[in-house]
């Protein structure tokens, strides 16, 4: 899952058999010194995830809030 808010600045590629699917994030050009991160949660189950489970997995990355750093 890509978060929401970084959706805009994100290429999907679909590849080859090795790398079905790639992204990439901030590809473009950005002034000197600007830091930029951004937000990827992947799930893992041992059990079928549902899309009712999916959704609110993704709902609850998506009103997650921005992680600061000291």
């Amino acid at each position: 899952m890509l978060h929401p808010r970084d959706q805009g600045d994100a290429r999907w590629s679909v590849g080859e058999a090795i790398a079905p699917c790639s992204a990439q994030l901030f590809g473009h050009f950005m002034e000197k010194g600007v830091i930029r991160r951004g937000r990827m949660r992947c799930l893992v189950s041992s059990q079928p995830l549902t899309e009712a489970r999916l959704a609110a997995d993704y709902q609850r990355f998506a009103d997650s809030p921005l992680p600061l750093t000291a």
